[in-house]
């Protein structure tokens, strides 16, 4: 059973650290060097992708759990994080379309 919630709280730092990207990248996306707004854009909707994988991952481990009430709080806050990175991720996205349609 430990093996299983260390590996989600594993996940969960892997989500947290790409939802930052996704933050990091909108900000590129909105005020950062305009010539460089595609690469902001593709580096959000990466960094998405690894939260997804991440989150993922935390439920997989948190159903594998002999009580999966243990794994409650961290599945909780991978979905979180989940939602921040796509709001995050499709900020930089509008911010991109912004640019490129006007």
């Amino acid at each position: 059973m430990a093996m299983n919630v260390d590996a989600g709280l594993d996940r969960l730092r892997t989500a947290r650290t790409a939802a930052r990207v996704t933050a990091l990248a909108r900000r590129a996306a909105e005020a950062g060097n305009k010539n460089a707004v595609c690469d902001a854009g593709v580096a959000a909707l990466l960094a998405m992708s690894g939260v997804k994988g991440a989150v993922y991952n935390v439920a997989i481990n948190v159903k594998g759990l002999a009580g999966p009430e243990a794994g409650t709080a961290v599945l909780k806050a991978a979905n979180e994080l989940g939602r921040q990175a796509v709001e995050q991720s499709g900020a930089a996205e509008k911010a991109v379309s912004a640019l490129l349609e006007g």
